[in-house]
Order: structure tokens, then sequence, then C-alpha cells
């Protein structure tokens, strides 16, 4: 059996959609937001020579602006109305690791569903995929508004260009049902 983008994509909505009832999945738009602040925005003066998911984070979050101010919100400091956070899951058939420092929530939930479902549903051809997870939390009620994500697969042997491109639209795609 052949492990598609598709077919990864596919198994982390049914991952995420299937929990709904323990994983909460709002879609709200940005209207009525102005602006926005990062959880911890200090990714960009992390150094990337040693760790790719620092770089991978970097990306992200790169991306995640510049969506949010496309769709015209300014990104503020401490008083913005809006908190974006961003989970990376990295799966592969017996492993699920969560890289989580720039994720407001504790992310156990995902990650477990995730765990859970691959071990249940286990392929039997060796895969590594990616997935973006990002949510919106509005700042004066701290209510979480928007949850998506999207997945890729990871290719073994990919360029640094291949690689950002596919983190650059697993972004676009987590953060679009928000911006649009």
């Amino acid at each position: 059996m052949k492990i598609t983008p598709f077919f990864l994509c596919l198994v982390s909505a049914i991952i995420l959609t299937g929990c709904a009832t323990r994983i909460a999945m709002p879609k709200q738009s940005a209207d009525g937001y102005e602006t926005f602040r990062f959880y911890n925005p200090n990714v960009e003066e992390l150094p990337t020579f040693a760790d790719q998911s620092v770089e991978a984070m970097a990306i992200i979050q790169k991306r995640l602006k510049k969506d949010l101010e496309d769709a015209g919100l300014k990104e503020a400091g401490a008083d913005a109305d809006l908190v974006i956070t961003y989970l990376v899951v990295v799966q592969n058939n017996t492993v699920t690791t969560a890289i989580s420092d720039y994720y407001q929530n504790s992310g156990i939930e995902i990650i477990e569903a995730a765990h859970e479902y691959v071990q249940d549903h286990k392929p039997n051809r060796r895969f590594e995929a990616g997935t973006v997870i990002v949510d919106v939390i509005d700042a004066s009620t701290q209510r979480l508004i928007y949850r998506d994500f999207a997945t890729r697969e990871v290719i073994k042997g990919s360029t640094g260009e291949e690689r950002k491109q596919a983190i650059e639209s697993a972004t676009d795609e987590a953060i679009q049902a928000f911006t649009n």
C-alpha cells in the first residue's frame, strides 16, 4: 500500500475529527479582531544550526504572521486581541512527538488521540508525517475561538527549499479558514 500525502491528511482528519468530543475544533473567523500576538514570539532569536525543529517553528511563525497580516490583522504586544499558538506533531508508525514550545495549551489530548489512532490503524509501510496545529485564542476571554490543522508527509532527502514549501503550505492550510 502506497502512503500518499492525501492518505496522511485523511488519517489526521480522522484523528482530530473522530475525537471531536475530546478535542475542541472551533472555527470562528478573524472578523471583528484587529491585532494579534504570538504566545512565544522569540523563535527568530534561537539558533537554527543545531535543531531543525527551531527552523520549522521560525518558518511557521513567519508564515502565520504573513497570513494574518494579509487578512488585515496587525501584530501587537501584550494588549493584542488574539493570541496565536501552534503545535507541531511529528509521527511515524510507532512514535508520536510534539514540539510544543510555541503552544499555550498542553496539547496532550491531541497528541494522545493521534498516537492512539496510529497504534490502532498502523499501516504496513513505514511513514513519517508532520502536522501543524494552529490555535487562536481570544485574549480578553481566554477562550479558544479557532483550531485547525494540516498534515504533510516528511520526505527523506528533500531539500531545504522543499521542506520550507511543505511547512508553509501546511501553515497556510491550517489558518486559512480563520483568515478568509
